[in-house]
């Protein structure tokens, strides 16, 4: 697998940064440890060297059938629908405008978006997993192949969009919130659900915190992701910290 070093800040660019981690954790990668460092100027904290995503995601790209039983197991979880049919409701609610179109950062096994269809919402979005994209095509979703910076999203525009546990995966976590303003039509809403640091958990565990480790390449304040979200155009609704996970509302202005 190849690596790569991470030189400058996804948010501000800046090159300048301090140590944050350094730890042994069997969910990394290679054997490796897990580096964090955390930028000086915004407080953003990535994961660097970090594996090059293509040979990270090539089992994903490729749609290899052995990732067939782990989406059948997502999609057999308890209770799953009702749940993500309630986060749904929550950004509609958010939005100043009649939500019928929903998009979704790193849609993975499509749960959101079939909670959206139940509710009378054309859902589309985005995933890596290609095994993911070929069920949600046969059942009927507008859903595309690949990561999120790479996609042509011109001309599209959606009431809501929705990003759950995504930033936190992202390489370019503020790109994508760019990415999403430029998706979300004026009234619109977006809702943002991601693990932060300084949670009651992460308190308490240390370095032994369950987020610090594989799939995770960004981490943020809550302070610092309000941050990135209104530099990119939003305003913020409202901010919330539930256990590990912050929750985030914003909108566009019309």
């Amino acid at each position: 697998m190849r690596w790569q070093v991470v030189r400058e800040c996804d948010f501000c660019g800046s090159r300048d940064t301090a140590p944050f981690l350094k730890i042994a954790t069997p969910n990394w990668y290679d054997g490796r440890a897990l580096e964090l460092s955390q930028c000086v100027d915004c407080n953003l904290v990535r994961a660097t060297p970090r594996p090059e995503r293509r040979d990270l995601y090539r089992d994903e790209l490729i749609g290899t059938t052995k990732l067939v039983p782990i989406v059948q197991k997502k999609l057999a979880r308890p209770n799953l629908m009702a749940s993500q049919r309630r986060l749904v409701e929550v950004v509609t609610g958010a939005a100043r405008r009649p939500v019928r179109r929903l998009y979704e950062f790193g849609c993975g096994v499509g749960t959101v978006l079939m909670a959206a269809r139940t509710l009378g919402i054309e859902a589309e979005g985005n995933d890596v997993n290609l095994v993911s994209i070929r069920m949600l095509t046969g059942l009927g979703f507008r859903v595309r192949h690949g990561f999120t910076s790479e996609l042509d999203f011109q001309g599209m525009q959606f009431d809501a969009v929705m990003s759950v546990a995504y930033l936190q995966e992202s390489y370019e976590p503020f790109g994508d919130l760019k990415r999403s303003f430029e998706l979300l039509a004026p009234g619109g809403a977006i809702y943002i659900k991601s693990a932060y640091l300084g949670c009651p958990e992460h308190r308490a565990s240390g370095e032994a915190w369950r987020a610090f480790g594989a799939g995770n390449f960004h981490y943020f304040y809550p302070e610092t992701l309000r941050a990135m979200v209104e530099t990119a155009g939003f305003n913020v609704l409202d901010m919330r910290l539930h256990g590990m996970a912050t929750v985030l509302l914003a909108g566009r202005e019309i």
